[in-house]
């Protein structure tokens, strides 16, 4: 039970943020310490669990009620991705 508690910590912390995470970043930033087997193990049970309000939408933990994280954290990175390119210019000279 610590394993999924730890998995829900971290879920939670990212949720103040709007950040849905995937499994990878789950485990990267996951609250707490538990082999990586105990990890894999816990997450499909709490997708499978109806007592805990869990949902993956294209690869991305979020709970129930806050399914439009996923297209917000999409959206941003994508505005980034156009952002950072839109102010570099490819042309310039790099002589120094």
């Amino acid at each position: 039970m610590a394993s999924s508690s730890s998995i829900i910590k971290t879920l939670i912390y990212s949720d103040i943020f709007d950040y849905p995470l995937t499994k990878e970043e789950i485990w990267r930033f996951l609250i707490g310490k538990i082999d990586k087997k105990s990890f894999e193990k816990e997450l499909k049970s709490l997708e499978k669990s109806e007592a805990t309000p869990l949902g993956c939408n294209r690869s991305f933990y979020y709970f129930f009620d806050r399914k439009k994280i996923v297209e917000k954290r999409i959206q941003r990175k994508k505005r980034i991705s156009e952002n950072l390119f839109k102010h570099v210019d490819f042309g310039a000279s790099t002589n120094v």
